[in-house]
């Protein structure tokens, strides 16, 4: 998405950019899935509705009897996800219009191509930390004209935020940091070098 953004605005980069940002969602929203099925079956939750797949859920909306299962069991992790709820409510907004409606309606503006958004997803990208940036026309999450979106630019703020939420997810659920471990007890580990050359050479987000 970030090649394509920089590459000008055609029909071209508007479609590769729209396929891969709608990639994008369904990846966070199977990350968000995922999440609480670990849940679901480290903690052995049982309740009304559990037999349905769908009621397995970090949103609200339809994981609600499941989000009461989890604040008895981990009400630190139930806090957290609480914490980030604005965030994980955004996410099935895009989602249910890639995947089961209309899609997204693209727009081309001289200096982007944008996506056509609900009030609602501005709403809660606001309460995520969304700010004003320095020198640009649209926020930190990519939003534009309170109607539009940067696809590019949401997806690297969007990610570095899912990264924070799951990497705290985790740790309540009892998983050890990966990386820590290398460090702490096998700082030469080819992976942890690997690590290393990437945060010193990549083009960053």
């Amino acid at each position: 998405m970030g090649f394509q953004h920089y590459s000008g605005v055609n029909n071209d980069t508007m479609y590769s950019t729209i396929y891969h940002f709608n990639y994008f969602i369904s990846l966070m929203s199977g990350i968000f899935d995922s999440l609480a099925l670990q849940t679901f079956n480290q903690y052995e939750l049982s309740f009304e509705g559990s037999h349905i797949p769908s009621r397995i859920s970090l949103y609200k909306k339809t994981g609600k009897e499941f989000l009461k299962a989890v604040r008895k069991k981990n009400p630190r992790l139930r806090k957290h996800i609480s914490n980030y709820a604005h965030f994980i409510n955004a996410i099935p907004i895009l989602r249910e219009r890639i995947l089961h409606r209309e899609g997204l309606q693209e727009v081309s503006f001289s200096h982007a191509c944008m996506i056509i958004v609900p009030s609602e997803f501005v709403d809660y990208i606001k309460q995520c930390g969304d700010i004003e940036e320095n020198y640009e026309p649209w926020t930190k999450f990519g939003v534009y004209s309170h109607s539009f979106l940067v696809p590019y630019k949401f997806a690297k703020s969007g990610a570095l935020l899912l990264s924070k939420f799951c990497n705290k997810y985790l740790q309540l659920l009892g998983f050890s940091n990966y990386i820590e471990e290398l460090e702490k007890n096998k700082p030469e580990h080819d992976f942890l070098r690997t690590i290393r050359v990437f945060e010193k050479d990549n083009l960053g987000l």
